[in-house]
């Protein structure tokens, strides 16, 4: 793609303003319209960002705003129907998590997105995260050794939502709610360190009942690789403070990644090393964090630069992409596979 990109947004709710804000911080792009089937909430994101068309029919959003691209940023059971009707309209695609309710949802949608040769990316936006690109790196680049294990846990704070849980309506036609409706998030960043081919061996879902509402809220994970390395997935509803931490652990060395504050630390000491260069090492680390922390507090504080879940580091990589004709960063296949492991502890009927 070339020249300015038009885009428009299909779903008028709470991503909908950070994802505008996003593609407002890109060269070229262009927000022309958005729809949603609530035609106030569409006519009020319009007017707050000064987009020029509006919708509450689909017809009438693409006819009017003619985009090139689409974000689909609606509840789950609504993106496959919404992603086909875009490339039926000649437009590519970012979704939000799942593409579909099913694998076989995801599998039309890859072959609309070949046959109508249109590009199909997902909102993966922790993956994109830079801490999480520039330890898949060093991972990759060797330096921790060959990858052994990886550690990745998400706790999120359940506690203001309604027993009933109408404040996420959305999750009900989720087999799994509110926990399948947040797995994408530790999971795709441990498939990212990975190098991808994480498939699940053994998972527990229970109900812990720190919580008002009678649904299960805590989920834990092992997965492994052709390669031998394992992973373990932890969920929590019920963390406070919410938390995003995760350790890589190699045959040289140890990476942690706490992605809430924005903090690493690598640790290359070996097992054998002396009291010494353990306390040499541990001071550089301490020394490290707090240079580290005074940095993000300038940059957030002063600079206002994105925290961890903006979704502009993966806006960025993916209209890159468009404009190159390259890979794009989360395609539709990666989040096929985190759908069929999604199905495999919560089956869809």
């Amino acid at each position: 793609m070339r020249g300015d990109i038009t885009v428009g947004i299909i779903g008028a709710g709470r991503t909908s303003a950070s994802h505008v804000r996003a593609l407002r911080r890109l060269p070229n792009i262009s927000v022309v319209g958005v729809f949603d089937a609530d035609g106030r909430r569409a006519t009020a994101l319009a007017e707050r960002f000064q987009i020029p068309h509006h919708a509450d029919d689909p017809e009438a959003f693409y006819a009017l705003a003619k985009p090139q691209v689409v974000h689909v940023l609606t509840p789950p059971a609504t993106h496959e129907g919404l992603v086909l009707d875009a490339l039926g309209k000649g437009a590519h695609v970012l979704v939000e998590k799942p593409p579909s309710l099913t694998a076989a949802g995801c599998s039309l949608i890859e072959r609309q997105a070949d046959a109508t040769r249109l590009t199909v990316g997902l909102n993966e936006n922790f993956a994109a995260d830079p801490r999480i690109v520039a330890a898949r790196r060093k991972i990759a680049g060797g330096a921790l050794g060959r990858l052994v294990h990886i550690d990745v846990s998400f706790g999120f704070d359940g506690r203001a939502l309604k027993d009933d849980l109408s404040d996420w309506p959305w999750v009900s036609a989720l087999p799994g709610g509110i926990l399948e409706d947040l797995l994408p998030h530790p999971l795709t960043v441990a498939q990212a360190l990975s190098g991808g081919g994480l498939l699940p061996k053994h998972w527990e879902v229970f109900r812990s009942g720190r919580l008002a509402f009678a649904l299960p809220d805590e989920l834990r994970l092992m997965l492994t690789n052709e390669e031998g390395a394992t992973a373990h997935v932890k969920l929590s509803l019920s963390a406070h403070p919410p938390s995003f931490g995760i350790r890589v652990f190699g045959t040289e060395g140890t990476l942690q990644i706490d992605l809430r504050n924005m903090l690493v630390s690598l640790d290359r000491v070996g097992p054998g090393a002396s009291a010494a260069a353990r306390g040499i090492s541990l001071s550089g680390r301490a020394f490290e964090i707090l240079a580290q922390t005074a940095s993000n507090a300038l940059a957030t504080g002063l600079f206002r630069a994105p925290r961890p879940g903006d979704p502009i580091h993966l806006l960025s990589a993916h209209y890159q992409a468009l404009r190159t004709g390259g890979d794009l960063p989360a395609p539709i296949g990666r989040a096929k596979r985190t759908l069929e492991i999604a199905r495999q502890i919560w089956p869809y009927s």
